[in-house]
């Protein structure tokens, strides 16, 4: 059963566990470098290390149960640092992987991001992620 199929009062009231439990990522490579986040629309967050993407928790994945059909929204906020790819302070459905990204030349880039995840007008939760991309 999908998560659009329950009334949104059902899905606060316990049925979906929503969790945004923030993370740091870092990565540093020769010459060029990357770290990202990935609120993906299975349910999952990735972290981003360079071009391998590993799962950051699977007991605080955004949503809980994993659904794919999710009335979900994300959001990005940049609080300081440096500016990450991906859209930011706009709500973006979940329906659709969304991501964010540092790529650092022989520099080191880095951010501060709060990131939260609304059910219509709701936030439910929001996490600080703090991405460094560092090329040397």
């Amino acid at each position: 059963m999908s998560v659009s199929s329950f009334p949104s009062a059902i899905m606060v009231a316990g049925l979906f566990k929503v969790t945004v439990s923030g993370e740091t990522v870092s990565a540093t490579q020769a010459f060029s470098s990357q770290a990202g986040i990935e609120f993906l629309a299975d349910g999952t967050v990735d972290k981003n290390e360079n071009g391998v993407r590993s799962q950051v928790d699977s007991a605080t994945d955004w949503v809980i149960p994993n659904d794919s059909s999710s009335p979900f929204e994300v959001r990005a906020t940049l609080n300081s640092g440096d500016t990450p790819s991906g859209t930011l302070g706009s709500w973006l459905a979940l329906t659709t992987d969304r991501a964010w990204a540092l790529t650092a030349g022989i520099e080191v880039l880095t951010c501060n991001l709060t990131i939260e995840v609304r059910l219509g007008s709701t936030v439910l939760d929001s996490g600080t992620y703090v991405l460094t991309a560092e090329g040397t």
